[in-house]
């Protein structure tokens, strides 16, 4: 038995319908976990590789140890 509703701006929407939008939200949902992901590992290897550094090689780039996870925020951050 299909199951049909009425969408007032598109018309009839059909079982095909709603699983095609499901999917998009999932797929759009991992996605963006994915990327939470990602960005992670980012900032984890960056605060990795500043850690590694001397407090001399810190303040030529203009940091200081206490900044680094501060900088990493920033660094990371869409829009900075």
């Amino acid at each position: 038995m299909a199951v049909t509703m009425f969408d007032a701006g598109r018309g009839e929407v059909t079982n095909k319908d709603l699983i095609a939008r499901a999917a998009y939200v999932l797929v759009s949902k991992i996605y963006r976990v994915m990327e939470a992901a990602e960005e992670h590992r980012a900032r984890r290897e960056t605060q990795r590789q500043l850690s590694r550094l001397s407090d001399a090689m810190l303040q030529d780039i203009g940091l200081e140890r206490a900044d680094v996870g501060r900088q990493i925020s920033d660094l990371h951050t869409p829009g900075r």
